[in-house]
């Protein structure tokens, strides 16, 4: 168990995809939240300068108060900037078994950047500005894992 309390720890790297590990212990801090069947990124937001951060944190970056609230972040928002991670990892890295390039960027909500991977479309397709959706999902190669990444808007159902 982390100190912070985690129900999820997030592995984001420019080796490979974002993973997420879920851990159902009650007393940990959950990553997501859903909310009526759809899902969403759980951030802070400070009570004294009303900045957003992603993940949850246990102090504001901007102001240092040790005030924040939970809160659910928009699931929708727009590529602010990106780049695509063409080379496989080299050991001790574990990438995917079968590798692909893949886009990482960073994903504006309007409050907070969320830095994550795009998905849905192939890497050459990818422009900054492009509508962006929050796709959760289970690991297709980790039992019990779950991923998040963002996806192009018109893809969603």
């Amino acid at each position: 168990m982390s100190s912070d309390g985690w129900v999820h720890r997030v592995m984001l790297c420019a080796m490979a995809p974002p993973i997420v590990e879920t851990d159902t212990t009650a007393e940990r801090r959950a990553l997501f939240v859903e909310d009526s069947g759809a899902w969403s990124l759980l951030g802070s937001r400070c009570s004294q300068c009303a900045a957003d951060a992603f993940p949850v944190q246990s102090a504001c970056a901007r102001c240092g108060a040790t005030e924040l609230a939970d809160v659910p972040l928009p699931r929708v928002g727009e590529v602010w900037t990106f780049t695509v991670q063409r080379n496989a990892p080299k050991p001790p890295y574990k990438g995917p078994s079968e590798w692909a390039p893949f886009a990482l960027g960073y994903v504006d909500l309007g409050t907070v950047k969320v830095e994550t991977q795009l998905a849905g479309r192939s890497v050459e397709e990818w422009k900054i500005g492009d509508a962006v959706q929050l796709h959760v999902a289970a690991d297709p190669e980790a039992a019990g894992l779950m991923r998040f990444s963002f996806r192009p808007v018109e893809e969603q159902s």
